[in-house]
């Protein structure tokens, strides 16, 4: 049988019966020992998927393409406590309600002590696009989000269809300071302005320096002390390093934020060398700056600012 997002299966134990649930309007369907089963719209299915702002009409996700991320619960509707895992095609789990999240599953699980009880729903469960797919800005990305539940004496399944649209991010411009600090020690300031994520959160900075001009080899894994500052329209905002190779360098913001036409300040301390990087003043530098935001992406080449 065909899935679609206004359908969901309800196999019922002990009997053969299968009982298709109705996303809009209501049905009825006749199972074996003469049980009658009547089921209503999405708000009164078996599993409710609502969240304040998503649903129009009733259903989950119909209407517009949504920006990423996109949250929502899910919540248990039958009497019985159920183990409950959802998984994403083209898209990617961020988080949900402290539930076990990999990229592309949730999982409520399946001991006794685990399971969703009656009523109780797993909250914030947010989708976002897969940063590894690449896209261009602004397009449409089509996905499915699948619902599985199992109880004692239920089992659910349902698909829902959900389209996310990339954020078309800008940045007006980018500049690159480089200074000794002493004692060998460097610091790189980059100041970027009037960026604007179009409502997606900024998660991520990646620097790219592989095409910088140096008297020497720029090395991020050899600084011991490297750290790193982000400050948005003049608010720090925490960063950790997640990652570094000798010429490149990736941040990820503790707390994600959209940025409207505002400035972005980074700055690298206790970089280590180079001493004396290539290019005069205002000239390209080399060295790449990439936004992550909800799913997508937007790069700028540092221009050399002289002091």
């Amino acid at each position: 049988m065909k899935r679609t997002r206004r359908a969901a299966l309800a196999t019922i134990a002990g009997s053969s019966g299968v009982l298709a649930i109705e996303t809009m309007g209501f049905s009825t369907a006749g199972l074996e020992r003469d049980a009658q089963v009547r089921t209503a719209g999405d708000a009164n299915a078996y599993l409710g998927l609502t969240a304040d702002g998503v649903e129009e009409g009733g259903v989950l996700f119909e209407g517009d393409p949504r920006q990423p991320p996109t949250t929502f619960d899910v919540i248990n509707q039958l009497t019985e406590p159920i183990a409950v895992t959802l998984t994403v095609e083209h898209f990617r789990f961020r988080s949900a309600d402290g539930n076990p999240v990999s990229d592309d599953r949730v999982i409520r699980r399946e001991s006794a002590n685990e399971r969703l009880g009656p009523g109780e729903r797993i909250a914030d469960v947010t989708v976002g696009l897969d940063p590894e797919r690449d896209g261009t800005s602004g397009e449409t990305v089509t996905g499915t989000i699948g619902i599985e539940a199992a109880g004692d004496e239920t089992t659910v399944e349902a698909e829902r269809e959900l389209t996310l649209e990339r954020p078309e991010i800008a940045i007006d411009s980018a500049r690159l300071e480089v200074t000794q600090t002493g004692g060998g020690v460097f610091e790189h300031a980059w100041s970027l302005s009037s960026v604007d994520t179009d409502g997606a959160p900024l998660e991520r900075l990646r620097f790219d320096y592989g095409r910088i001009e140096t008297t020497r080899a720029l090395d991020f894994t050899g600084a011991d002390a490297l750290s790193a500052s982000v400050a948005i329209d003049g608010s720090e905002h925490a960063a950790t390093i997640e990652r570094r190779t000798p010429e490149t360098l990736a941040l990820a913001l503790e707390s994600p934020v959209s940025i409207d036409h505002g400035t972005v300040e980074i700055v690298l301390t206790n970089t280590g060398p180079p001493a004396s990087p290539g290019g005069g003043n205002r000239s390209p530098s080399g060295a790449v700056l990439e936004l992550q935001c909800g799913g997508a992406s937007a790069r700028v080449e540092g221009v050399w600012r002289r002091p």
